[in-house]
């Protein structure tokens, strides 16, 4: 008997489906076709497609390029935002968009490529289709055996089509209704720039207007802040010995702002379990004896987070600017609504409590009971 031959073996197939890979051709081929509206490869990209070394070494590339496509669509923001994911330009950019696709597919499993392909691919497509991509259709050339050729027709004369050679009354209406037309456009034209002239001119009235009210107001504040006239040298000698008493150096403001916290971190001393506290470090600016100066030094100086911190360092630099204890212009920034003249819902909320309510875990555990508060 002839000896049996071994049947071939069969290669397993590593490589993504024919199926993906061609999805993935699909998206390239819309981002090709994008609206000629967006910008053609802008200079300032939010595409980041670089691979994270880190999340690539944890979570393999369905983690890296997942995350490179999270932070390249922002796509934390689309459902805070409530909208659809867009692409916003176009260009050669879309092409490393498809490079790395196809890179990240075929070092993926095969369950990861399914769930890659619903996640992400599908969606990228709707985001073209969305964005106004359109792939045009290719016209099919007709055979040459299919062509029917149409029979010689004899040249026809424009009388055929209704057409009649003008006439010299007719050619000066067509003129002298064209002339009126004109006449009429111009017109309009020349309301409609000096209507808009008016409009400009009576906004830069009030805005003028407006300035000067407020340059009224700044002056009549710096007026008030000014020392009153007729004082005698015995009244002034009294005020500066005064304020000489009272600039002595408070060493730790930040306890004194906060003394509601001193007694129980005294009772952390290390027994029973417990962990030593350390000595208080930040300000609690809203304690009264603080923000009875601060806020109306705030009002004073029209809202004015960089102006207000200036006023205090150098009127009160034992309160204000001291080495462990200054305030700083960005704090005032954010109790400040900004282009508002008005305190944020935050700082209201830490004035009348008298107390950080954010921070520490003890901090405002009796919020919720205000009986027993």
């Amino acid at each position: 008997m002839p000896p049996r031959l071994a049947a071939p073996k069969t290669k397993t197939a590593t490589g993504p489906p024919q199926a993906l890979v061609a999805r993935i051709q699909h998206l390239g081929d819309l981002l090709r076709h994008l609206p000629t509206s967006l910008a053609d490869y802008p200079s300032h990209s939010l595409y980041n497609l670089a691979l994270d070394p880190e999340r690539l070494k944890d979570g393999g590339y369905f983690s890296a390029v997942g995350h490179a496509l999270e932070i390249s669509f922002q796509t934390h923001l689309l459902q805070i935002q409530n909208r659809p994911l867009l692409f916003i330009e176009r260009g050669r950019r879309h092409d490393d968009l498809v490079k790395l696709l196809k890179m990240g597919v075929k070092q993926m499993s095969p369950s990861e490529r399914t769930s890659f392909q619903e996640a992400w691919i599908e969606w990228l497509i709707t985001a073209a289709v969305d964005s106004g991509a359109k792939i045009p259709s290719k016209k099919r050339k007709a055979p040459v055996d299919d062509i029917a050729v149409p029979p010689a027709k004899r040249q026809q004369s424009l009388s055929a089509f209704s057409w009649a050679k003008a006439t010299p009354e007719s050619t000066g209406l067509y003129w002298a209704k064209a002339k009126q037309d004109g006449a009429e456009l111009r017109g309009q034209l020349l309301e409609t720039r000096k209507k808009k002239a008016e409009t400009q001119h009576e906004r830069e009235k009030d805005l003028a207007r407006l300035r000067k009210q407020r340059q009224r107001e700044r002056d009549k504040a710096r007026k008030d802040d000014e020392e009153p006239a007729g004082r005698d040298a015995n009244t002034v000698l009294m005020e500066g010995a005064e304020a000489v008493t009272h600039s002595t150096d408070i060493s730790d403001i930040a306890a004194l702002s906060r003394a509601n916290t001193q007694g129980w971190k005294k009772n952390r001393n290390g027994t029973l379990g417990s962990v030593v506290r350390g000595s208080t470090t930040k300000v609690f600016w809203f304690t009264p004896f603080l923000w009875a100066i601060i806020e109306p030094t705030i009002r004073r100086c029209g809202w004015s987070a960089a102006r207000t911190v200036n006023e205090l360092h150098c009127a009160h630099p034992n309160l204000f600017n001291g080495p462990n204890h200054k305030l700083h212009r960005a704090t005032v920034w954010k109790w400040i609504v900004p282009g508002e003249q008005r305190f944020t819902d935050a700082a209201l909320r830490s004035i009348s409590a008298r107390s950080s309510l954010g921070g520490s875990g003890r901090t405002g555990v009796l919020t919720w009971y205000p009986e027993i508060v």
